[in-house]
């Protein structure tokens, strides 16, 4: 599981309790990933790789961006099969399961979390709808109605994601131009306390993942590599 992290530190400790139930049974590792978080997310993500064998971190020394915060935690799995979701609760970790399930049965390389009902304000929920309505018709209809990054991919399929993704831009973008088998499920989404992205944000990210759903983005540098505490998969603290 990768999970990016920015100024999450109030769902953190529940997070991986739900991930640590939701996953009962089944081998994996948590890999959080702290996107230069102000609000003491990364310390608490060390307590908590300290407590849990289970739980790797990674830091990038500067904000990225969810896209690369995403790739660098896809670089370091070392699953068979890596799930992503966000830090923030509104998507139910119980959700993976079923994209798991998918994915062994269904001969899709993703699965996407189709998000249903109404997760955010009226402007914001409209918006979100009309983004990836865009990028779907950008995309030549070959990304999922409803697909986010809330999803499950085979690592062989990940690797071949690394390779397309251009730094800086947009992850659903390197699905689109990567051409891999995907489809989506629906799975309903709990409605945010807030959002962090403000309107000229979303409309920077919207320009970005048109641009590079076209192949029209030129790479940008990212930041230095992250520093690792710790090795994943092992005890890891302060």
């Amino acid at each position: 599981m990768v999970v990016p992290v920015h100024g999450n530190a109030k769902t953190l400790v529940e997070l991986e309790r739900r991930l640590g139930e939701s996953l009962t049974g089944i081998e994996h590792e948590l890999i959080f990933v702290d996107d230069a978080s102000q609000d003491g997310s990364l310390e608490l993500l060390r307590k908590l790789a300290a407590a849990n064998p289970r739980v790797g971190v990674l830091a990038s020394p500067r904000n990225v961006g969810q896209s690369d915060a995403i790739a660098l935690g896809l670089e370091a799995a070392r699953g068979e099969t890596i799930g992503v979701l966000d830090a923030d609760l509104q998507d139910d970790p119980r959700v993976l399961v079923d994209l798991l399930r998918s994915l062994r049965t269904s001969g899709a390389q993703v699965v996407f979390a189709a998000r249903t009902g109404r997760y955010a304000s009226r402007g914001r929920w409209l918006s979100s709808k009309l983004f990836k309505h865009a990028l779907r018709v950008a995309s030549g209809l070959r990304l999922p109605r409803g697909a986010g990054l809330c999803f499950v991919i085979s690592a062989e399929a990940g690797g071949g994601l690394l390779e397309q993704h251009v730094r800086g831009g947009y992850l659903l973008s390197a699905m689109a131009r990567s051409r891999l088998r995907m489809h989506s499920l629906p799975a309903a989404r709990s409605p945010a306390d807030e959002s962090r992205y403000t309107s000229g944000m979303r409309v920077r990210l919207a320009w970005t993942g048109l641009l590079d759903t076209m192949g029209l983005l030129s790479a940008r540098d990212a930041g230095s590599a992250p520093k690792r505490y710790g090795r994943l998969g092992e005890r890891s603290g302060g």
